[in-house]
C-alpha cells in the first residue's frame, strides 16, 4: 500500500505533465478534466487508506472491519472509471496522437 501510494502521486504529476503538453480540444477536455480529477482523488483518497490500514494492523493484524474492506472496494471502483476515462481520452478521442495533433494545427478539430 505504501509503494501504491507513492506510484499513484508520480502517475498523477507524470500525467499532469502529459496533459499539459496535449493539445486539447474543447470536446475531449470534459473527458480530461475528469480524468485529471479522479485521478487526485484516487490518490487522496489511497493515501488515506494505507493510513487507516497502518493503524488497523497496529491494533489488530488479523481483523479488518467492514467500513474499510468497503472504501478499499469505492476505491477500486474509482481506479476502472480511471482506467475507462484514460481510454476514452485516448482510444476515443486521440488526445496525444500523431492524426489529432495534425487535424488540430490543420484547424480542422475545435
Amino acid at each position: 500500500m505504501l509503494v501504491a501510494s507513492i506510484a499513484i502521486f508520480l502517475a498523477v504529476i507524470f500525467g499532469q505533465l502529459e496533459a499539459a503538453l496535449a493539445q486539447a480540444y474543447p470536446t475531449a477536455q470534459a473527458v480530461l478534466d475528469y480524468h485529471t480529477i479522479n485521478g487526485w482523488t484516487i490518490s487522496v483518497i489511497l493515501v488515506m487508506i494505507t493510513a487507516w490500514r497502518s493503524v488497523l494492523r497496529l491494533q489488530n493484524p488479523l481483523k479488518l472491519p467492514v467500513t474499510y474492506l468497503g472504501a478499499t472496494t469505492f476505491l477500486l471502483i474509482l481506479v476502472c472509471l480511471q482506467m475507462y476515462l484514460g481510454d476514452l481520452v485516448y482510444w476515443v478521442y486521440g488526445i496525444h496522437t500523431a492524426p489529432v495533433v495534425e487535424a488540430i494545427k490543420k484547424g480542422l478539430l475545435r
